[in-house]
């Protein structure tokens, strides 16, 4: 058996682990210090693991990483789980689970307005969604900022100091030079000229 093998069954643990106790990636993410695209990323046994990892997962649910990787190792019961955890298992019971858009229908339409052009000039959030196809308006205008200001974006893309209101402005970094220093009064009549 490979490497591949091994990561994806490590991965179909760590599924388990999630669905049995009611956790998110991100919950997870939270108590290891780490992010909700690197633990689908091990999900889906598309990363290998180092000990510490394993590690860290496994201290999660009170577990050695062997016990946990263990496929015929028994889950704990919750009331067996460490501290921390437990809190996070009742703050989702609270929140409920969270159901995420696979088909990543806002970055798409994102990159579709960045490669027309739109962020030629400063622009809002809230702009850039009333752009977008229907199904896309119906997403807050929060998660699209919040994927402007992350990777691969925030390489071509800069929000600039000045705010329109409470709303936060953005442009391409090729044309924010213009704009950079320009009084916010400015900048909130190039936006409502829109």
């Amino acid at each position: 058996m490979n490497k591949e093998y091994y990561q994806k069954e490590y991965g179909k643990r760590v599924s388990k682990f999630l669905i049995y106790y009611n956790l998110t990636e991100g919950d997870l993410a939270k108590l290891i210090d780490s992010n909700s695209t690197n633990i689908r990323s091990i999900i889906n046994g598309e990363v290998g693991l180092n000990i510490n990892k394993m590690i860290n997962i496994a201290s999660v649910f009170g577990l050695t990483y062997y016990d946990f990787a263990n496929p015929k190792f028994k889950l704990p019961s919750k009331s067996s789980l460490p501290e921390l955890t437990i809190k996070i298992i009742k703050e989702r019971q609270k929140k409920g689970s969270i159901i995420r858009d696979k088909s990543n229908i806002l970055a798409i339409e994102l990159d579709r307005l960045i490669n027309e052009g739109i962020l030629n000039k400063p622009i809002t959030s809230k702009n850039l969604l009333s752009l977008m196809n229907s199904d896309a308006q119906k997403k807050s205008s929060t998660s699209i900022t919040n994927l402007l200001r992350k990777e691969p974006r925030n390489a071509l893309i800069i929000q600039l100091k000045q705010k329109y209101g409470n709303e936060s402005i953005f442009i391409e970094k090729k044309y924010a030079e213009k704009y950079t220093n320009m009084s916010t009064e400015k900048l909130k009549l190039l936006l409502d000229s829109k």
